[in-house]
């Protein structure tokens, strides 16, 4: 099984955000891997995993967002404040 195999589309870019980002990426998919529930529970993030079927609105529609190096940080505020981290993947964006 490859890579790919483990990976999951989730959502694309908003590339709205570029604005806030002071970036010019282009809409890019953002993937997760098959195991991210389990990993959320194995690590007692309990009050994450409850959010997990909410990735897409989080990712094309956070409240804040923040670029860290190649890290991505999106916040949002639901019932509780869902903090997500995505790495960007350097090469196939072209950043830094």
């Amino acid at each position: 099984m490859g890579k790919k195999d483990k990976l999951i589309a989730v959502a694309r870019f908003n590339t709205e955000l570029n604005r806030y980002l002071d970036t010019d990426y282009d809409a890019f998919i953002i993937f997760r891997s098959k195991g991210l529930l389990a990993h959320l529970i194995k690590r007692q993030h309990f009050q994450a995993a409850k959010y997990y079927d909410y990735l897409p609105d989080i990712i094309t529609n956070p409240d804040y967002i923040g670029l860290n190096g190649s890290i991505l940080e999106m916040v949002k505020c639901y019932k509780d404040n869902i903090f997500i981290t995505i790495k960007l993947d350097v090469k196939k964006i072209g950043i830094m």
